[in-house]
C-alpha cells in the first residue's frame, strides 16, 4: 500500500511496516505531502514489496529520493539519538537552540 504517510501514521494497522519512501519535495507530483510511504504486511509480503522497490528505484524521475527500510532505521534511529542527547542537554541546564531539526 502506498500512502502519504505524515496524515495517516497514527491509525495504521498493527502487523504492517513501512518497507520504503520517495520524497519527491516540494514539486508538482502532489499537492498535498513531499512523501510517499509504502507498507505491507510484515514478514514475505514486506520483503516482497522491498525487492520490488529497490529493483523499480533505478526508473525513478529525477528529483525522486527513495529511502529503503534500511535508511529509515538509521534515521530514526538518529533523530531518537539527538533527542536523547537534547535532553541529557536540558537535565544538565544546558540551553537548547530555538526551532525544529531536520534528518
Amino acid at each position: 500500500m502506498a500512502i502519504y504517510d505524515l496524515p495517516y501514521l497514527r491509525i495504521f494497522p498493527r502487523g504492517w511496516a513501512v518497507v520504503g519512501t520517495w520524497d519527491h519535495g516540494p514539486t508538482n507530483v502532489s499537492p498535498l505531502w513531499e512523501r510517499v510511504a509504502f507498507f505491507a504486511p510484515a514478514g514475505a509480503p514486506a520483503d516482497r514489496l522491498d525487492r520490488a522497490l529497490r529493483d523499480f528505484a533505478s526508473r525513478l524521475p529525477d528529483g525522486v529520493v527513495y529511502r529503503d527500510r534500511e535508511r529509515i532505521l538509521a534515521d530514526y534511529l538518529e533523530v531518537l539519538e539527538r533527542d536523547r542527547a537534547a535532553a541529557r542537554s536540558d537535565r544538565r541546564g544546558t540551553v537548547r537552540p530555538p526551532g525544529p531539526t531536520t534528518g
